[in-house]
């Protein structure tokens, strides 16, 4: 039985369009390492961005390389019904398998230094 898991990450951007690591919220560490196969089933922001014109994205890194989904925090509000789900996105734990973010503020960020903050939903526990 899997009993999904939703983790809360956090990016401090200072500056517009530099890629800034996300830091788990729990272990403060900035990558995840998988034990076992897992899927990533969501993508939220949590809270909304400060001003609704604000445009952060965020990259899923795989192992330190792109992975190539990117997630905009203007299609992940959770108080939109036009939010769009980013899942099922599945990653195979097979030869060890470490997962990181990293977001970048776009030119629109009204005010900078930002923390920007995101929730992941995983199918299952690592």
């Amino acid at each position: 039985m899997t009993v999904p898991l939703i983790r809360q990450y956090n990016s401090a951007l200072a500056v517009a369009g530099v890629p800034v690591n996300a830091t788990d919220a729990i272990t403060a560490e900035t990558t995840l390492q998988l034990s076992t196969d897992n899927v990533i089933e969501d993508f939220v922001n949590a809270p909304d961005t400060a001003n609704a014109g604000d445009l952060v994205s965020t990259q899923l890194f795989i192992n330190q390389l792109q992975a190539g989904p990117e997630f905009f925090s203007v299609s992940s509000s959770p108080l939109t019904a036009g939010r769009q789900p980013v899942g099922p996105i599945p990653i195979s734990a097979q030869g060890g398998k470490q997962i990181s973010y990293r977001s970048t503020s776009q030119a629109t960020v009204t005010a900078l230094p930002y923390t920007y903050t995101f929730q992941i939903r995983y199918r299952n526990f690592f």
